[in-house]
C-alpha cells in the first residue's frame, strides 16, 4: 500500500520483462552446503536481492516497467533520475512529493514474495514481517533531491515450534538522489547513494548484537521528448557487499561463525554479511491518446518573466529615487517619507506579482481540467540483475 499527494487518473497496459542472472543453488563452491540443506556456517552472504514489483501500486500495475515513466516518489526506486522528473500537472517553481508505504505479512502468505518456486512462509504473524518505506522527493525548478527509506524487519522464529524468539533482524536501505532536469524537462539525469544494513538485535534487552553495513552507487537518465509520445529511461546500480561489526555480546566462535542458540537447543547461522547484486533497468513508454506524454515543462514564474524583468527595472528605478531623495532630505522626517514612500512602492509591486502569478495559476489549472482524459500507455522495461555468490535469500535465513 502507498499512499501519494497527488494522483492522476490513468488507463494502462503494461508489459514487464525480468531476467535474473544468478546461480540456481545458495552456494559457491560448498561452505553453505546445496540447496534445501541447513544453514551450518556464518561463511555466506545475504542476498537483497528485490525484483521490480517491491514499489507502489502504480508501478505494481505497470508490472514494474516504470524505468522510462519515473514520475513521484514511485520512481524513486526504478530510477535515481526520478525526482527531477516533472509530471503534467506540476507547474510551480517549488514542489514536493511525499509516499508512505507498509507491507503486512498478511499480503505475502499467498505468494512467492522471495521468488523461491513456492508460497512465501510467514512464521509468527503479524509481527514477523513488516516493510516500511517513507519517501520525499523535494524539487527547486529542474533540480531535485530524493530520499527514500525502505526498512524491512524479520523475526529470527524457532522452525520446530513455531514459537517467537526474542532476536530481530532488521534491514534498512537507504536512497538519497540528487536529479537535474534540462532543456524544459526533456531530458532528467540523476546520480543517488544507496546504503544497506543489516543489524541483528534483542529488542527486550537493548543494543544490537552484530551489524553489516555498505554504500553502493547508482545512475539514471529520462528522456522525454516534448514532440513525442514517448519516454525512454536506463538505470544502473553498483553491487553492495557490507562489512560487519560486532557487540561484544555476539562475537564469533573458533571457527569464525555468529551463532545464536534457540529455545530448543539448535542453533542459528548468522552471515557476516549483506550484499546487494548490480543490476540494469532500461524500457521505454509510449501513449495513445488525446493527452500529451511530454507536454514542455515551464514554470508559473517563468511564464510571467516579462512582467517580473519589468519589475526588477522599476524596482531599481526606485531604489535610485529613495537614494537621491536621501541625500537632499534636510531632516529626520524628509528621509523617513522617503523610505516610506519607498516601501509603499515595493509593496504594490509585490501585490501585482502575486495577482500575475494567480492569473496564470488559474489558467494554467483551467488548462488541466479541460485536457481530454483518456489516454493508453504502454510500458516495458528489463532489468538484468548479477549474480552474489556464495549467498542465500531472505527467506533461507528466516526459516
Amino acid at each position: 500500500m502507498l499512499l501519494s499527494r497527488k494522483l492522476s487518473p490513468q488507463v494502462s497496459i503494461s508489459i514487464a520483462l525480468a531476467a535474473l542472472f544468478a546461480s540456481g543453488h545458495a552456494r559457491a563452491g560448498g561452505p553453505v552446503g546445496s540447496n534445501g540443506q541447513p544453514i551450518t556456517t556464518s561463511e555466506y552472504s545475504l542476498d537483497l536481492f528485490q525484483g521490480p514489483l517491491f514499489a507502489g501500486s502504480r508501478v505494481t500495475s505497470l508490472g514494474g516497467a516504470y524505468v522510462a515513466i519515473a514520475e513521484d516518489v514511485d520512481g524513486d526506486l526504478q530510477n535515481p533520475a526520478a525526482p527531477a522528473v516533472r509530471p503534467f500537472f506540476s507547474y510551480t517553481h517549488f514542489d514536493y512529493w511525499l509516499g508512505f508505504g507498509v507491507t503486512f505479512p498478511a499480503d505475502l502468505a499467498n505468494m512467492d514474495f522471495f521468488n523461491s518456486g513456492s508460497k512465501t512462509h510467514v512464521p509468527n504473524s503479524p509481527k514477523s514481517f513488516v516493510f516500511f518505506t517513507p519517501a520525499v522527493n523535494l524539487q527547486w525548478g529542474e533540480f531535485a533531491i530524493g530520499l527514500n527509506l525502505a526498512i524491512q524487519n524479520y523475526a529470527l522464529s524457532d522452525p520446530v515450534m513455531g514459537e517467537r524468539r526474542g532476536v530481530t533482524a532488521t534491514i534498512p536501505t537507504t536512497h538519497l538522489q540528487i536529479a537535474r532536469g534540462f532543456e524544459h524537462n526533456q531530458l532528467v539525469f540523476g546520480v543517488g547513494v544507496r546504503y544497506v544494513s543489516m543489524t541483528v538485535n534483542e529488542p527486550d534487552q537493548g543494543g544490537f548484537l552484530f551489524r553489516s553495513s555498505g554504500p553502493g552507487f547508482e545512475f539514471g537518465g529520462v528522456f522525454k521528448p516534448e514532440a513525442l509520445p514517448l519516454r525512454l529511461g536506463i538505470a544502473y546500480r553498483t553491487p553492495i557487499i557490507t562489512q560487519a561489526s560486532y557487540s561484544d555480546k555476539l562475537l564469533p566462535n573458533e571457527n569464525g561463525d555468529l551463532v545464536l542458540k534457540r529455545n530448543d537447543g539448535s542453533s542459528i547461522y548468522l552471515p557476516k554479511s549483506v550484499s546487494s547484486p548490480w543490476d540494469l533497468n532500461f524500457g521505454f513508454a509510449v501513449q495513445f491518446g488525446a493527452r500529451p506524454l511530454n507536454p514542455p515543462w515551464r514554470s508559473d514564474e517563468e511564464l510571467i518573466k516579462r512582467q517580473l524583468l519589468e519589475r526588477e527595472l522599476r524596482e531599481l528605478e526606485y531604489d535610485e529615487d529613495l537614494q537621491r531623495a536621501i541625500a537632499l532630505s534636510r531632516s529626520a522626517s524628509d528621509r523617513s517619507a522617503a523610505k516610506t514612500e519607498y516601501d509603499k512602492k515595493i509593496a504594490a509591486e509585490e501585490r501585482a506579482t502575486e495577482i500575475a502569478l494567480l492569473k496564470v495559476k488559474r489558467g494554467i489549472e483551467k488548462k488541466l481540467t479541460a485536457m481530454n482524459r483518456f489516454y493508453v500507455q504502454v510500458a516495458a522495461s528489463m532489468l538484468l540483475s548479477g549474480a552474489v555468490e556464495n549467498s542465500v535469500g531472505v527467506e533461507s535465513l528466516v526459516n
